[in-house]
């Protein structure tokens, strides 16, 4: 399928930079997950968005390959993570059951986790389970807080033709790049193939973060895509409120993508998050 040559393009071009594909086998799955299998002090985990996989941090990943040791993971069932136990898709308790597996088997203690849309709601769920494991929590408009309107968000990815499809496509980006609309039936496709309306059928109410976030000493850092039209920017005041030591990080004509759209901003934010400048503490940045 082109999706997956889409895949293995990347995944050469990660090769060129160091960045080997491994793969870890657990009971329920066998994940799939980048890493430069480095020395350097800090660990950071990237965690993807609903959807997409790895390849999401094309443009991340080499950079701070140089200077930290990086793992990106592909959740089971996307990318070339494939799901061993029979189900057709995880849960958002078993997505972070297979998260704290693979931190067991592979990433030193404390480290630095990223993770964006649904793997924001993921790494904030773990960083609850897990407060000692987190050196800095960094979430890029992330799902999992529940708000005014939330179920709506739910129904944009159950797409059932191209028209929807479009639909979902120009609210994810502030501006979705043209050269990539002849994908548009190979994404659809894949949808259907990741079983993603299926995922979004398990969540309950109680998955949410919102009560359990509350007062949490975890440091944590907001990146949001000012032009984020899939979820509300209400999230970020509802962040604020259950995290009054939140920094947050505004990224000007930018969607839901930042780590696509917006890459050096991006990039530039984890170099600053990275390096830990208790100027910063408590500050909030904008960058147009």
């Amino acid at each position: 399928m082109l999706i997956d040559f889409l895949h293995r393009r990347i995944q050469q071009k990660f090769r060129r930079r160091q960045i080997r594909s491994r793969y870890l086998k657990l009971p329920t799955c066998s994940l799939h997950y980048y890493t430069n299998e480095a020395e350097f002090e800090k660990n950071v985990l990237f965690l993807h968005g609903l959807g997409t996989s790895s390849s999401t941090w094309i443009h991340v990943l080499p950079h701070l390959a140089r200077k930290h040791n990086v793992f990106a993971l592909d959740f089971p069932g996307f990318g070339f993570s494939r799901i061993t136990s029979g189900k057709p898709t995880f849960t958002i308790q078993e997505l972070c059951e297979t998260v704290e597996a693979f931190v067991v088997k592979t990433v030193r203690l404390p480290f630095i986790l990223v993770g964006h849309s649904l793997g924001g709601w993921i790494a904030a769920e773990y960083a609850i389970r897990h407060q000692a494991d987190i050196a800095r929590l960094v979430l890029m408009n992330p799902a999992g807080i529940h708000h005014a309107g939330v179920e709506e968000t739910g129904k944009l990815f159950a797409i059932r033709n191209l028209r929807e499809l479009y639909s979902l496509l120009n609210r994810l980006w502030w501006k979705y790049p043209w050269y990539f609309k002849p994908f548009a039936p190979a994404i659809l496709a894949d949808l259907r193939r990741r079983r993603v309306p299926e995922l979004i059928e398990t969540i309950a109410k109680g998955d949410f973060l919102n009560d359990r976030l509350k007062g949490r000493s975890i440091p944590v850092d907001l990146v949001w895509g000012k032009n984020d039209s899939v979820i509300s920017a209400g999230v970020v005041e509802l962040l604020k409120w259950a995290l009054p030591q939140l920094r947050v990080r505004f990224i000007e004509k930018c969607g839901h993508v930042p780590q696509l759209e917006r890459p050096r901003s991006v990039k530039a934010f984890l170099d600053e998050i990275l390096e830990e400048r208790d100027d910063d503490e408590g500050g909030r940045g904008e960058i147009s």
